[in-house]
């Protein structure tokens, strides 16, 4: 019986070779710290965004200085689909990763399909880091994964916390 293959998701990535600009839009606190720490700890520079109109100023304010928009796809006011939507008609080309916790809701919201890159929470760190560079060096979307478990973190994720608050359980 064949072994099977290793998921490349679950490898800690290699440190970026860049110091890229992410504009982090998360409506909630706890997730937006955790992205946030962990995108730090790959060697990123991180601007952060509660909201879909924080991010739209954001990047007027900076059109650039931001290499990727990583989104929540469920936002209040405006979601991380419209969000985007509003850029492409600015003619933006800055990459976009989208965050769900809910992979049949990205994939109504995308028109049936899951098209561009998407992270379904909940995430590892290096699972996110991994997905980021990939989005970066612009290779192709990974496959979305199936709609996660909620098993304990990783023993080797140096970032995983203990937080009975935590969105993710």
């Amino acid at each position: 019986m064949a072994e099977p293959e290793s998921d490349p998701l679950a490898e800690p990535p290699a440190q970026p070779t860049s110091s890229a600009t992410v504009l982090l839009v998360e409506d909630e606190t706890a997730v937006r710290q955790f992205v946030r720490r962990a995108l730090e700890y790959g060697g990123y520079q991180v601007i952060e965004a509660a909201s879909g109109q924080d991010a739209l100023w954001l990047l007027s304010k900076y059109p650039d200085a931001i290499d990727l928009i990583l989104t929540d796809v469920v936002m209040p006011g405006m979601s991380g689909r419209l969000m985007a939507d509003t850029l492409a008609n600015r003619e933006s080309t800055v990459k976009m990763i989208f965050m769900s916790g809910n992979a049949e809701l990205v994939r109504v919201l995308n028109g049936g399909s899951m098209e561009g890159e998407t992270l379904l929470k909940p995430f590892t760190s290096f699972m996110l880091l991994e997905r980021v560079r990939r989005a970066l060096e612009g290779a192709e979307p990974a496959p979305v994964q199936q709609q996660p478990s909620h098993e304990e973190p990783e023993d080797d994720d140096p970032l995983a916390f203990d937080d009975p608050d935590d969105p993710f359980e």
